[in-house]
C-alpha cells in the first residue's frame, strides 16, 4: 500500500489544518478505505503535549492509542515499532534512522521509509526538519523509496538560524500522525486524482533556545496535564511524557474553547432571514463543546471552592444588599445548555450561574436541561407522558444535587429522551451543516418535560408545587410560557406561577414554517394561541412561527444582559423583527436589562492563577510584577515603560479583530509623538483562519513587540488582566460582554466600543476636568478604524503623559464592582416586581 501510494503522496502539497480535520478518502472503489482519514494539525512547538494535536478517538481505536503512547519515545534511542507498520514521508530537512542489524538510512526530503511492526529503530535528525507518520496496517512490505517529484513542503519552522535555535528541544520531536483505517490486503493502485491532503509534523531538534532569538519557554503555569490549547506558532513547552489515559481530558480541553469563522452579519433588516444557529455552531466541529466566546468557559474553581470563597466575600466585602420578599419562592431555571454538562457558549455559563446563585440566596432552586449524554452521578428518579406531534411520549428525569453548605443547594435535573442523545452536537450535526431537523420537537418536548416537573417529582421529600417562578433561556425555550397559559393556566394549574424570559441573543429566534407545525395538531395547543407564535422571515413569509417572539409576547417579564441592550432591542436593527413585541413590552414596564455578572474567581485578591496577588491598595506594585512576569512568559521584551495592550476572543468580523489588524502599523510605528511604537500587544483567539494568519505575521514582523497566541487558555487570560495596562474590545455588537468587566477588576483600562453591555459597564473619560473621578476606560462610536484609533491614542497618551490621571484611572476600576451578588440583587428586585404584579396574560 504504501509503495503503491508513494508517487501520489509526493505529489501532494502538505496543507495546513485545523486540529482533528477530517479528510476524506476516496470511495469504495478505490485503494483506501471507505471510512475518514484523521489528519493532525502542524506541530508548532517540538516538545508538547501530543495529545492535544489529534481529533476524538474513535471507538476502539487501539492503533491511534498506540501511537500517541509511543511517539515521545523516539527522541535518539532505540524504539520497538508498535504493532502496525508506519510510512514515514519527509517533506524538509532529513532525518536518520538506524534499524537492527542495518547500516545508517539517511532519508531526505521528498523521500519515504517503510518501517515494519515489531522492528526495533533508533531516530536522529541532524537539522530541523518536517516528516508525516501514516499508520498503515502490517502487510509486509519493505524498503526504502527513492526520491521522486519534489514535495511541495509546508513552510518549515526554522527560516533563520535564530529561528532554528528557538525550535530547539533537548528531548527531540514528538510526531504527528495520519492514521489510516484498516485496508484490503491487496489493494488496487490508486485513482490519478486523490481527494486527500496531508498534514505535515514539524520537528525539530535538540538545543536551548537563545535570547537573541526571544526564547518562549512557556512552562510552569503552562506545563499542566490538561492543556486547552497550545500557542502558535513559535511557543515552547517543556518537554513531557505523556500517556493515554489523559487523551480525552486534553481533547475536551481543546474542543471546547476552540472557535471557527463567523461571517460577517446582516443588514438588521426587521425580518430577517431565518437563523437558528449562528455559522459557527451549525457548520463546523463538535457542538457540545464549541465556544461562542473565549470568556464563556472561564469557571477554573469547582462549585465547593466557590462556595467557600463567595461566603468569605459576603462577610467581607460585597454583603447581599437588597431585601427580597420572596426567598420561599423556588427557582426553576430551564436552559437548552448548562455548565458544566453541556455547552456551545455563554448560554451555559449564565444558565450555570442562575442555579447557583439563586440557590446561595436562600431560594429552593431546580435546573432543568436536557440529558444529552451519560452524565456522572446522575441517577434516575422519575418519567412523564408529553403530548406532542399527535402522541404521547415518554420522558424520563435524571437528577443530581448539589449542595453549597447551610443547607443550600440546587436540584439539577435533566430531561431524558432519545431524541436528545445525539453526539454529533446539541442542536445540530457539524457535517451536514445548519440545525437538526427535529430541532422544534426536541425543544418542545424539553419546555412541556420542565414545566412537569415541579409537579411530578419527589426532591428531597417533596416536589416543589404550583406556586413557582421559571426563568426562561433563549428561543429554545421560548414556548414555556405559552404551555404555562394555554396547557397549564386555563386548566387551574400554575395560577399563581410566573415565568420570566431571558435573551441572551436577538440574532437567534427559532423560526419554523407555519403550515408544517401547525399549532394544535402539532404542539399541542388551541387553536387561540396561534397568533401568540405568529413570525415573519424573508425566506418564509408569513407562514412562518417565531419561538422566541412568542415568549417575549407571553411571559411575564422580559430581561436582557445588559440595559443598552435593552433599548438596542427596540429598534428595527437590534430586534431583529421583533422590536414592536419588545416595544410593547416595554412600554407595559416588563422590560428589562440587568447586565450579567462576572464568577468570584476573577479577583486579583484571591486569583491563584497570577504571579503576585494584589489589590486596590497596592494593585501598582502588583501589576507591575504581573507584567513583568507576563512579558517574558510570551516572549516580549521586558519593558516597565510600554504600553502592554491585550486582546482575548473569538477572531472574527463582529469582534471587531479586523480593526485592530488594519491599525497595527500606525500603532507599532514610532511618530516622534511619544505614543506610537511604544507599545506592545499580546492578541488571544481562535477562529477564522484568516485572522489567524494575520496574528501569526504581526507577531514575525514585530518580534518582541507582539505576541500571536492563537488557541486559548484560561489561565493565560487571568494573566492578561492582570499584567496589560489596556484590553482591547471593538465588537460591532456585544449584548454584555465580560472581558471588559475582567479588566477593570484587574485595574485594566478598557477600550471599546460603545454598544451594549459595552457602554453600560464602561465609564468613559469623555471630559478629563470632569470625568476623573468616575472613568474606568474608553469608549469609542463609530465602527471603524479612525474612531477606534482616536480613543486608543487618548488612552496610551494618558498612560505615557498623565500617569496621575491613569492611575486614578485605574483606581476607579479596580474599586467597580461587577460581581455576581450586584446582579442577583437586580433579579431578586424584578422577581419580587413579577410576583406581586398581575401575570401579563390571563
Amino acid at each position: 500500500l504504501a509503495q503503491a501510494a508513494a508517487p501520489h503522496f509526493l505529489r501532494l502539497a502538505l496543507a495546513r489544518r485545523s486540529r482533528g480535520a477530517h479528510l476524506h478518502a476516496p470511495s469504495a472503489t478505490g485503494a483506501m478505505a471507505t471510512d475518514v482519514v484523521r489528519a493532525v494539525s502542524i506541530v508548532e512547538t517540538p516538545a508538547l503535549n501530543i495529545l492535544e494535536y489529534f481529533g476524538t478517538e474513535s471507538s476502539g481505536d487501539t492503533r491511534l492509542s498506540a501511537c500517541v503512547a509511543s511517539a515521545t519515545e523516539r527522541c535518539g534511542q532505540a524504539f520497538q515499532q508498535p504493532e502496525f507498520d508506519e510510512y514515514v514521508l519527509v517533506t524538509a530537512g532529513r532525518i536518520e534512522l538506524v534499524r537492527s542489524g542495518s547500516p545508517k538510512t539517511t532519508v531526505s526530503r521528498g523521500e519515504g521509509v517503510l518501517l515494519k511492526a515489531g522492528e526495533s529503530v533508533t531516530w536522529t535528525w541532524p537539522e530541523a526538519c518536517q516528516y508525516v507518520i501514516i499508520c498503515l496496517p502490517s502487510l509486509g512490505l519493505d524498503g526504502c523509496l527513492s526520491p521522486g517529484t519534489p514535495v511541495e513542503a509546508a513552510p518549515s519552522l526554522a527560516t533563520s538560524p535564530a529561528q532554528a535555535d528557538v525550535i530547539h528541544a533537548a528531548a527531540g520531536h514528538v510526531p504527528g500522525v495520519a492514521v489510516i483505517p484498516e485496508a484490503p490486503p491487496s489493494p488496487p493502485p490508486l485513482p490519478a486524482a486523490v481527494d486527500l491532503d496531508l498534514v505535515a509534523a514539524a520537528s525539530s531538534a535538540s538545543g536551548e533556545a537563545s535570547a537573541a532569538g526571544g526564547e518562549r519557554a512557556i512552562n510552569g503555569w503552562l506545563n499542566m496535564e490538561e492543556e486547552s490549547s497550545t500557542p502558535e506558532p513559535s511557543s515552547i513547552l517543556k518537554p513531557r511524557s505523556t500517556s493515554t489515559a489523559s487523551l480525552q481530558n486534553a481533547e475536551d480541553m481543546l474542543e471546547r474553547t476552540e472557535a471557527t469563522t463567523e461571517s460577517a452579519p446582516t443588514n438588521g433588516a426587521s425580518t430577517p432571514i431565518c437563523q437558528n444557529l449562528p455559522d459557527y455552531m451549525s457548520n463546523c466541529g463538535d457542538l457540545m463543546q464549541r465556544a461562542s466566546s473565549l470568556s464563556a468557559f472561564d469557571q477554573l474553581l469547582d462549585t465547593k471552592d466557590l462556595a467557600e470563597l463567595r461566603s468569605r466575600l459576603e462577610a467581607e466585602e460585597r454583603p447581599v444588599r437588597y431585601g427580597a420578599r420572596h426567598l420561599s419562592t423556588p427557582i426553576v431555571v430551564v436552559s437548552s445548555e448548562i455548565h458544566p454538562w453541556s455547552k456551545t457558549g455563554g448560554l451555559a455559563m449564565v444558565a450555570g450561574s442562575y442555579a447557583y446563585e439563586f440557590a446561595m440566596r436562600g431560594h429552593r432552586t431546580m435546573a432543568v436541561s436536557p440529558h444529552y449524554g451519560k452524565y456522572d452521578n446522575c441517577r434516575w428518579i422519575g418519567k412523564a407522558r408529553v403530548w406532542l406531534d399527535g402522541c404521547d411520549h415518554e420522558v424520563g428525569y435524571f437528577y443530581q444535587r448539589q449542595d453549597y453548605g447551610d443547607g443550600k443547594g440546587c436540584d439539577f435535573v435533566f430531561v431524558d429522551h432519545i431524541c436528545f442523545h445525539r453526539p454529533e452536537g446539541l442542536y445540530g450535526d457539524p457535517q451536514k451543516g445548519g440545525e437538526y431537523e427535529d430541532n422544534l420537537f426536541r425543544f418542545s418536548l424539553l419546555t412541556v418535560a420542565a414545566a412537569e416537573a415541579p409537579l411530578v417529582l419527589d426532591l428531597g421529600g417533596s416536589s416543589y408545587g404550583q406556586d413557582v417562578c421559571f426563568i426562561a433561556n433563549d428561543w429554545q425555550t421560548g414556548l414555556l410560557p405559552v404551555y404555562l397559559l394555554y396547557k397549564y393556566k386555563r386548566n387551574n394549574t400554575y395560577r399563581n406561577a410566573r415565568c420570566m424570559m431571558v435573551l441572551h441573543n436577538m440574532g437567534y429566534q427559532g423560526k419554523y414554517r407555519k403550515h408544517k407545525y401547525p399549532c394544535d395538531r402539532y404542539l399541542g395547543l388551541p387553536h387561540e394561541a396561534e397568533h401568540e407564535l405568529q413570525g415573519e422571515d424573508l425566506n418564509y413569509g408569513s407562514d412562518c412561527i417565531n419561538l422566541l417572539g412568542a415568549g417575549i409576547r407571553v411571559a411575564d417579564r422580559v430581561i436582557t444582559v445588559s440595559p443598552n441592550y435593552a433599548l438596542e432591542m427596540q429598534t428595527p436593527e437590534g430586534g431583529h423583527g421583533l422590536h414592536q413585541a419588545l416595544k410593547e413590552k416595554a412600554g407595559r414596564r416588563r422590560l428589562i436589562g440587568i447586565l450579567n455578572g462576572i464568577s468570584d474567581e476573577w479577583n486579583p485578591s484571591t486569583d491563584p492563577h497570577i504571579p503576585l496577588k494584589y489589590s486596590s491598595k497596592d494593585f501598582e506594585t502588583g501589576k507591575r510584577t504581573c507584567k513583568a512576569a507576563l512579558q517574558r512568559e510570551l516572549g516580549l521584551s521586558v519593558d516597565p515603560s510600554v504600553a502592554l495592550i491585550g486582546f482575548c476572543g473569538r477572531l472574527c468580523y463582529q469582534k471587531g479583530v479586523h480593526l485592530i489588524t488594519q491599525i497595527l502599523p500606525w500603532l507599532m510605528t514610532d511618530q516622534g509623538n511619544g505614543v506610537n511604537g511604544r507599545v506592545q500587544i499580546i492578541m488571544m483567539g481562535k477562529g477564522d483562519r484568516g485572522y489567524e494568519d494575520q496574528l501569526r505575521s504581526a507577531e514575525t514582523s514585530y518580534r518582541g513587540k507582539i505576541c500571536g497566541y492563537v488557541g486559548f487558555k484560561a489561565e493565560i487570560e487571568h494573566r492578561m488582566m492582570a499584567g496589560c495596562d489596556i484590553l482591547l474590545m471593538p465588537s460591532q455588537y456585544e449584548p454584555c460582554g465580560l472581558p471588559q468587566m475582567y479588566a477593570q477588576q484587574y485595574a485594566t483600562l478598557p477600550v471599546v466600543h460603545e454598544t451594549g453591555g459595552l457602554k453600560d459597564s464602561v465609564k468613559g473619560l469623555w471630559d478629563e476636568s470632569r470625568d476623573a473621578g468616575s472613568a474606568t476606560g474608553f469608549l469609542f462610536g463609530g465602527f471603524d478604524q479612525n474612531k477606534l484609533k482616536e480613543r486608543l491614542y487618548q488612552a496610551l497618551d494618558v498612560f505615557h503623559h498623565k500617569k496621575a490621571l491613569f492611575k486614578r484611572m485605574q483606581q476607579n476600576a479596580i474599586e467597580s464592582d461587577y460581581y455576581w451578588p450586584q446582579a442577583v440583587d437586580e433579579y431578586e428586585r424584578h422577581i419580587d416586581f413579577t410576583m406581586e404584579e398581575p401575570p401579563s396574560r390571563s
